[in-house]
This record gives structure tokens, sequence and C-alpha cells, in this order.
């Protein structure tokens, strides 16, 4: 009898331990469904999203399915990112697809072939760009911020041209503003005498001549009157523009900035090549501290101290303690980078922003509007501040300088900055880098030594203990 307790005893103990092992269990994957979290141990954060990503998928407040149609193979190669993204927010649903087995819903679609993504935000879909972060985050905001936003280059005094593909060209900030929702048309004041309502941002990049009365008019009218712009100013000598943004208490200085920091030469650029990589307090550049932007040839500006009543200016840009100024060079001219006794030394202000309060008896631009209920509509889509932002180069933003370092972040900062989407000031994400190792013919040597001695240490060890134990 004591046999048979004692084996009931054992059983009991077992049952136990098997009932603790399963509720463990249980809890464990109670707390993994509950709370999802993944930790990226990449050294380039390959299975993480970029901060842009995060901040827009927090804001969401409707549904978003992510419709992937391709062959069975290539689904699984795209789940890691489409599960990531779904991860990150429970409004966020990923469906993985073949478009063969389930042709009803490709051609309810509208797919014509493999590889195909879909993002639909409520009732509104569209087919991502391209089945990458960058593709599928751009996608998502042009379907929930669903609006047009347009931004129209200001030509025919020299300007860069946006679709130019040389160094100063604007081809490439072109293509990053596309692709970031922003629809870009050129505009001439000398063709039409105002901007056009549905301008969302005017864009002013280098211009090589000054700008006639009527289209000072016509700018300061815009901003004044809740508009949005923004100022890249190479040194060159505009009286007419200078005078306008003194008014909105920033000067133009026709000096460039000199910098030896040693950030420089680390980027393989002379003195004339300012590094920035801190920055003051402002939505703008909050998320870029420690990142590095480039601002060649730039002027420096100043902020008056009498500007006028309702507007507000802050420094966004400063070079560095070691920088210093040179008179702005002519065409041709031979540059002394040495730098005087008694010049003063940095920070430099490089950019600014400023919001200008639109006046009830300021200037009014004419819309167009036929009747009186299109201007009270008009007047209500535009907000009463105004906003503009002022660099002393617009070679950061060519096609030379854009994609170096942070400075796509940096211009696209601005754009949303003006257009009044905070929400999408971040740091974007970047396209894949592919790690490569590099080994030396010292190196290989090394590798096969070690490949022809590992097998004979074993085989040695493996000798010793059999002697040991014969």
């Amino acid at each position: 009898m004591l046999k048979n307790l004692g084996k009931a005893a054992d059983s009991l103990s077992t049952g136990v331990y098997i009932l603790v092992a399963v509720v463990i269990l249980g809890i464990v994957n109670w707390f993994v469904l509950r709370y999802n979290h993944r930790l990226d141990l990449t050294p380039t954060g390959k299975y993480s999203l970029s901060l842009q990503t995060e901040r827009v998928l927090d804001g969401l407040e409707q549904e978003v399915n992510l419709y992937m149609f391709d062959k069975p193979g290539d689904l699984e190669r795209h789940s890691n990112l489409l599960d990531t993204y779904a991860a990150l927010s429970p409004h966020v649903t990923a469906h993985s697809i073949n478009p063969d087995q389930k042709p009803s819903l490709a051609q309810q679609f509208g797919v014509r072939a493999y590889g195909t993504l879909i993002v639909q935000v409520g009732e509104r879909q569209q087919e991502a760009s391209a089945v990458t972060e960058e593709g599928i985050t751009n996608t998502l905001i042009g379907l929930v911020k669903d609006r047009d936003r347009i931004v129209y280059f200001l030509q025919a005094h020299g300007e860069a041209d946006p679709d130019g593909t040389g160094r100063e060209g604007f081809s490439q900030g072109k293509k990053l503003l596309e692709d970031s929702n922003f629809q870009v048309k050129t505009l001439s004041l000398l063709e039409q005498e105002r901007i056009p309502e549905d301008c969302t941002i005017l864009l002013v990049a280098g211009p090589r001549k000054d700008y006639l009365e009527h289209e000072i008019e016509a700018l300061r009218g815009y901003v004044e009157s809740g508009g949005r712009a923004l100022f890249l100013l190479d040194p060159e000598d505009v009286p007419n523009l200078k005078g306008l943004l003194a008014g909105w208490g920033v000067e133009l200085q026709d000096r460039v900035v000199v910098d030896r920091n040693p950030l420089n030469r680390l980027f393989g650029g002379d003195a004339l090549l300012p590094v920035v990589r801190n920055y003051p307090s402002h939505v703008v550049v909050r998320d870029l501290e420690g990142m590095a932007t480039i601002f060649p040839l730039t002027r420096t500006l100043l902020v008056g101290e009498n500007p006028n009543e309702g507007v507000e200016v802050q420094t966004l840009i400063e070079s560095s303690p070691q920088s210093w100024t040179i008179p702005a060079p002519k065409p041709n001219q031979r540059i002394r980078l040495t730098q005087p006794a008694d010049d003063e030394l940095g920070p430099f202000t490089l950019a600014v922003a400023a919001t200008v309060s639109a006046a009830a008896d300021g200037p009014q631009i004419d819309t167009g509007a036929e009747s009186e209920a299109e201007k009270i509509k008009f007047a209500d889509e535009r907000e009463s501040q105004g906003r503009l932002i002022v660099v002393g180069t617009s070679l950061f933003a060519g096609n030379g300088f854009l994609r170096l370092q942070a400075n796509d972040d940096l211009f696209l900062n601005m754009m949303n900055w003006l257009s009044a989407d905070e929400d999408l000031i971040s740091i974007r994400p970047k396209p894949p880098e592919s790690q490569n190792l590099d080994l030396t013919q010292a190196h290989m040597t090394s590798i096969g030594w070690g490949i022809f001695w590992a097998p004979i240490f074993i085989l040695f060890g493996g000798f010793l203990v059999w002697w040991d134990r014969r």
C-alpha cells in the first residue's frame, strides 16, 4: 500500500509540475501577445523604422491596411517590413496575398503585376511607389493628409532650375519633394502679377538678379497675408530683396563664412564649406542634434533689432565658434582664407525662421476670386500667420550637396514647417546600406592558416583524450 501511495504522490507531483509549466507558458504567451516588442540588434537598424515613420504611425486615427500582392517566395521577403509596421500601431494590418490564388482581390485593387503594394486608409487607397519604408511611409502620409501641397519655384531672375541636373540644379530636390507628396510648379512674376492662390510654399532659390518693385510687392503681400516662403539666397547683390527681408527682421550681409573646423576636412571640404552639428532650439532642427549639415559658400545673416510689428525671428543654423567671415568673392576673384588679426570670430547665423502676423490693415493680395464667398473660403484656408525661412546659400539644397549627410532632412523639415505639417518634421527613412567585409592579403593569409591548423588541433586533442583513456 505504501508503494501505491508513493506512486500516487509521484504522479501528483508530476501533474503539479506539468500544471505549473502550463500556467507559466500561458502567462508568457499572454505577455507576448499583449506587449509585442522587437529588439533590432543589426548594426544599421535594418529591422527598425525611422523616427518619421514612428511619428506617423503614432498619430494614426484611421484603420490602415497594407495589401502585398506577390509570389509566395517573395511574400516572405516583404513580411518583415510589413509586420514591423503592424507591430508599431494597432491601427495597421498587413496582408500577404498571392494574386494567383485570389484573383478577385487582385482585380478589386487593380493589381497588374507581382510586387504591388496597396496602402488603404479608410475608403482611400493608393499603390506605394516602392516596397520600401520610404515608399510606404510617403504613400501613407499622402493618404492621411489628403490635401494638395504645391511648391512654386520662382523663376526669371537666374534662380535654380527645378529640372536642372547640374551641380546647382534642383532636380534631386524636386524629386525629393514629389516623393514627399508635394507638387512642384514654376512661377514667373514677370508674366503674372500675383502668386497663385493654390501656392502652399513659394521657393526662391539663388536669384542672380534683383526683383522689380512690383515683384517685391507681390512677395510682401503674399507673406503678410499668411503665405509661406523659403528664401535660399547666395551672396549676390539683390538690394530690393534685401529691403524686403529687412522689414521682416532679417538682414543679408555681403560676407561669407570661413570655417577651419576639423569636421570640414573629415568630409573632404575646404574652409568655405562650413559643417554644422549643433543647432539652436527650434522645431525644424530638433531632431538633427549631433547630425551634420553642410552649407557651401554661405553668406551670413543678422537678426534685425527693429522688425515690423508682428514679426518674430529665430535663429535656425549657426557656424562654429572657430569660424570667421570674408567679403563675398566676385567671379574669378582669388579668395584669401587667412584670418585677419582683428576679425570677429563666430558663431555666425546661417539660417533663420520668421513668423509674420497678418495685420487687418496690412497689404492684401488679389486672390482672383470671382465672388465674396470664394474670397471668404480662400481667407479661411490661408492661416493668418505668414512664415518664412531664409538660408544664406542655395547650394545646400542643390544637386551637389542635397544628399550629403542630413541636408535632405533639413530641407524637408523646412518645407514641412512652412506648410504647417510639424508632425512630419523628423529624420526620414534612409536607403539600406550594403555591408561589405574588406579583407587585405594579410587577413586572407591569416584566415587560410586558421583553416589549415584548426582540424589538426582538433585531431591532436582527440588523440590526447584517447591516449589518456586507453
